[in-house]
C-alpha cells in the first residue's frame, strides 16, 4: 500500500510541476527543495529522480550528459525552529532507505546546504547496476 500511495504522490506531483506550479523547483541546474515540506520534497527527489532516465517533454530534468552530479538544495536550517536543518538529513535517509544504498549521496563539497548524487551513481543505478555505498572501501570519506 505505502508504495502505492508513493507512487501515486509522485504522479501527482509530476502533473503540478508539469502545470507550472513549481516554478522554483529547479535552480540553476540544481533541484531546489528548501521551501517545500519534508514530504514533498522527498516526493520531488523520487520524481527527478525518474526524470533522470525518463526526459520528460512536458517539464524540466537533470540532464546526466550535460550537468554530471544531481545537485540537491536542501537549505541549511536556517529558517526551521532551532536553525537545524530538517530537509537535509530526510533526503539523506529518503536515498539511502529507499534505494538500499544504490544512489551514494555526498555532503556538496563548499556548501552545507546541498547534497550531491554523483554522475557515476546515477547512471550505475539506471543501468541497474551496483554502486559503491558509504563506508566501502575507495569511497570519500565525504560520502554520506
Amino acid at each position: 500500500e505505502h508504495a502505492n500511495e508513493t507512487r501515486r504522490a509522485k504522479d501527482l506531483f509530476a502533473v503540478a510541476v508539469s502545470m507550472g506550479l513549481y516554478p522554483n523547483l529547479w535552480n540553476e541546474g540544481s533541484l531546489d527543495l528548501h521551501e517545500l515540506p519534508t514530504s514533498v520534497a522527498r516526493t520531488a527527489v523520487r520524481l527527478a529522480l525518474d526524470d533522470v532516465f525518463d526526459r520528460p517533454n512536458e517539464r524540466q530534468f537533470h540532464d546526466l550528459a550535460r550537468r554530471g552530479d544531481l545537485a540537491i538544495i536542501t537549505g541549511r536550517g536556517k529558517h526551521s525552529e532551532g536553525g537545524e536543518p530538517i530537509l537535509r538529513p530526510a533526503i539523506v535517509a529518503m536515498l539511502s532507505d529507499e534505494f538500499d544504498g544504490r544512489l551514494e549521496c555526498r555532503e556538496h563539497p563548499r556548501n552545507p546546504g546541498k547534497v550531491c548524487v554523483p554522475a557515476a551513481s546515477l547512471s550505475a543505478w539506471g543501468r541497474g547496476g551496483d554502486v559503491r555505498v558509504p563506508g566501502d572501501p575507495g569511497v570519500p570519506a565525504t560520502a554520506l
